[in-house]
């Protein structure tokens, strides 16, 4: 699973566009410049497990991995769920784009990710999407893929 976090992660800040969803503020986030190191968002916005970050200190958006209902298929693969929680302050929501910022940054990771190759045998597939509630400042969207790789 740490291959497949890797190339995850990867996938995740080589994205402009989702790199600067999360990493800006700005309603108006992808007339910002470019973030010259991406990499820099990780343990401050995106996390490669699942993490409620402390939520008090400052507006911000986060990304958090979760794998879950891993379990072995005909003894030679795993099969399981990679569940990505997006999560966003209630004031950075509203952007200029005429979607909220986790539905954007949902938009972006599902393009990312969706009968993709590179993490495991076959395609990754869409499995479900719903809505997160963490608090009365946080909240957003978790979507989740299923993934078969070989034991």
């Amino acid at each position: 699973m740490s291959e497949q976090k890797v190339e995850i992660m990867t996938r995740l800040i080589e994205s402009e566009e989702l790199v600067k969803a999360v990493g800006y503020n700005e309603s108006n986030f992808l007339e910002q410049p470019i973030i010259t190191d991406p990499s820099s968002l990780i343990y401050e916005n995106i996390y490669p497990y699942r993490f409620v970050p402390d939520l008090n200190t400052h507006q911000k958006t986060f990304i958090t991995l979760s794998f879950r209902g891993y379990k072995p298929v005909d003894g030679y693969y795993k099969s399981g769920l990679v569940y990505f929680n997006v999560i966003t302050h209630k004031d950075l929501i509203k952007t200029d784009y005429g979607a909220l910022r986790y539905d954007f940054i949902i938009q972006k990771i599902d393009e990312l990710m969706n009968n993709t190759r590179g993490l495991g045998i076959g395609n990754t597939q869409f499995h479900s999407m719903d809505e997160l509630y963490i608090d009365e400042k946080y909240m957003g969207m978790f979507i989740a893929y299923k993934l078969l790789d070989f034991s």
